[in-house]
């Protein structure tokens, strides 16, 4: 499946397996909130500040973070698994990263 052609998806699908990798670069912003609020645009706008932004459409771009976000909602809400929810979203999954937006800023503040 090809990615679609809107400005704030990249072109290039990668396959990066984060599990196990530590935090590369250090998280500059904060954007928490819902979808369907302009965190695309929001996306678009950090990526011009020179900001490398996780936002719910990295996971067309990088699938394997499917996985580890499933692991991440277990650990939270079900109490399995090895490593805690904070690990893998601010760890695993946000390793390359120094801004998040939308849900994924979010994960830690939900009961």
């Amino acid at each position: 499946m090809s990615l679609p052609d809107v400005p704030f998806i990249k072109k290039q699908r990668t396959w990066i397996d984060k599990r196990g990798k530590e935090k590369q670069v250090p998280m500059r912003v904060f954007c928490p909130g819902l979808s369907r609020t302009s965190t695309s645009s929001m996306r678009v706008a950090l990526w011009e500040l020179g900001y490398e932004a996780y936002h719910g459409w990295s996971l067309w771009e990088n699938p394997p973070d499917c996985v580890l976000w499933q692991e991440a909602m277990k650990a939270k809400f079900d109490g399995q698994g090895r490593l805690t929810v904070h690990r893998y979203t601010k760890i695993c999954i946000l390793v390359h990263r120094s801004a998040t937006i939308e849900r994924s800023a979010t994960i830690d503040f939900f009961n």
